[in-house]
């Protein structure tokens, strides 16, 4: 019997590939906005400024200094660091040089150790605030490059001439000029990686998700012709570690747009996020949806008041990470006096799908170009034809990543491809008749937490240590307040060892050794046995329609 037809639906044809490197390609556009006007970057609190020319100048004396220091192409650079003032130039120089850049989310330092372990970087590129966290790391005798302006005296008499700040770095490579730089490669754009970013994949722990100059590029093609407007002023707020914060950073750059910056983390509950959108007349504003519900409340809360609320310099917020309901979509729009408009996009595929204005609520848009997609039906697993019927969305990509490193299994990536090539994401939803797509749940054990992908494979392990835990099997608690998943646990214990409390469990093993997005906040219950699917795995879906059941979470987290 042959077998059944595919039912694939395309995107527009994509721009094709200037067929430079990435390097080549920002270091060209940079080149072209050195008379504009306004400023490259600002920092949102402090407001100061960087204009394109300075950018640009510092960007190619730190590559020439990179490449004193013995960075190439062939080199990684781990980034530990979240924007500011003086990380961009040795950013972008690094960029310039083809230096390999795996970019590290905030972490502990175990998971910092373990992640170095994953990319064996030669230098590392980090921060004050991150300091104490990097040397707990031990990363032995590697150069450390610090984003300020000067190095800390006593990390100066911990490590020595080891440790620079970044103009020290713009120093050593001073004599280079824009005019006289040649990028460090320049070759093939699909045979060079670019970027290592950390994913959960589809399973286990994290692992490195290595994008290729070509398809990163491909990612910011698109990006240039739909939401950003040259002259815009485009408020960055995604750690560089995610996807989005990292093609924001860049697609801005590249089109001469302001790169307004923060960091919108842990300490969203302590800022004063209006003010800060008004005072530096932002434009438009990547906010994943926990942020937007943020705004939500401070702006009912000012009305209440017969306050203002700030944002008229808006013209347009993008959020993407998990899929707003229509009703949720229109009333941010509403409460906050902004249109809102939703995208839908994997680290390892680029865009899917992306909206336009008006939006229309629910939807994370249409089709990008370049995308070729089926939605599956997961229990036949046939190709669903007919409109608003629900499958597991299935692509591929021009930006589609040259595949994992780092996996625990070296099979992961084609394991994430099905039997016609096609990436399977793990994520459920149906398009209507117009073509527009709309994300409904999730198959894949991933949790996703103020945007960030979790590995539930990470928690697990950490909680196995414990000598009084036998089993663990941690899923994703949705939290419909803040539009998140909490990590939630479940714990059999360990027969004959001293009983072990949640209390324990969250204080000794989740928050003394995981970063906050992993802290255990829809709680620990404790079971006799895991239940368990028909193939001998734990079956997540049982355990989250259980907690579906459950009252609204209760946690401390602002």
């Amino acid at each position: 019997m042959p077998a059944p037809p595919l039912h694939v639906t395309a995107g527009p044809a994509p721009r094709p590939h200037p067929g430079v490197s990435l390097g080549r390609y920002v270091l060209d556009a940079l080149k072209e906005h050195v008379a504009l006007s306004i400023p490259a970057q600002v920092d949102s609190e402090t407001g100061r400024e960087m204009s394109f020319p300075e950018l640009l100048r510092q960007s190619v004396a730190a590559a020439e200094g990179w490449r004193r220091l013995g960075l190439t192409s062939g080199d990684t650079l781990a980034v530990f660091s979240a924007h500011n003032h003086f990380l961009y130039p040795a950013f972008f120089g690094a960029v310039f040089e083809g230096t390999k850049i795996a970019i590290i989310k905030h972490s502990t330092p175990e998971e910092l150790r373990h992640f170095l372990s994953l990319c064996r970087p030669k230098a590392i590129l980090t921060e004050p605030a991150n300091l104490a966290t990097t040397m707990a790391a031990q990363p032995d005798n590697l150069p450390l490059v610090v984003s300020a302006a000067q190095v800390p005296t006593d990390l100066h008499m911990a490590v020595g001439t080891r440790a620079l700040s970044v103009p020290e770095l713009v120093a050593l490579g001073g004599a280079a000029t824009p005019a006289t730089y040649r990028p460090g490669y320049d070759g093939d754009p699909k045979a060079h990686d670019a970027f290592l970013l950390f994913s959960s994949g589809s399973s286990g722990l994290p692992k490195l998700v290595r994008l290729s100059d070509f398809s990163f590029t491909m990612t910011m093609l698109f990006m240039g012709t739909w939401m950003l407007r040259p002259g815009d002023r485009m408020f960055i707020t995604s750690q560089l570690s995610w996807a989005t914060g990292l093609t924001f950073t860049f697609t801005s750059t590249v089109l001469g747009v302001t790169r307004v910056y923060g960091w919108f983390g842990q300490d969203y509950g302590e800022k004063d996020w209006m003010d800060i959108v008004q005072k530096n007349k932002v434009s438009a504003w990547f906010v994943p949806p926990v942020g937007l519900t943020l705004l939500a409340t401070e702006a009912r809360a000012r009305r209440s008041r017969g306050e203002p609320v700030p944002l008229s310099s808006l013209r347009v917020l993008i959020s993407t990470g998990s899929g707003l309901h229509a009703d949720a979509q229109r009333y941010f729009s509403e409460v906050l006096g902004t249109p809102v408009v939703q995208w839908y996009g994997i680290t390892e595929a680029g865009i899917i799908t992306a909206d336009a204005l008006p939006a229309r609520p629910g939807s994370t848009g249409r089709l990008t170009p370049g995308i070729r997609l089926r939605l599956v039906d997961v229990d036949s697993g046939l190709d669903v034809e007919e409109p608003n019927t629900i499958g597991e969305v299935r692509v591929t990509s021009p930006a589609y990543m040259s595949g994992y490193s780092g996996a625990d299994n070296p099979d992961e990536t084609s394991a994430s491809l099905d039997e016609h090539g096609f990436f399977c994401t793990g994520d459920l939803a149906y398009r209507d008749a117009d073509g527009y797509l709309f994300l409904v749940d999730r198959i894949k054990d991933q949790i996703k937490f103020d945007n960030m992908p979790l590995a539930p494979a990470e928690v697990e392990a950490v909680l196995l240590s414990h000598p009084g835990v036998k089993e663990a099997c941690v899923t994703g608690r949705p939290d419909q307040l803040r539009l998140v998943d909490l990590a939630t646990a479940f714990v059999v214990r360990q027969p004959g060892a001293a009983e072990v409390s949640e209390a324990e469990l969250q204080a000794q093993q989740a928050q003394a050794r995981l970063s906050y997005e992993k802290w255990l906040y829809g709680g620990v219950f404790f079971r006799e046995q895991i239940p368990m699917t028909a193939n001998g795995k734990a079956d997540r879906r049982q355990l989250r329609d259980w907690l579906k059941a459950l009252p609204p979470p209760q946690n401390d987290r602002k």
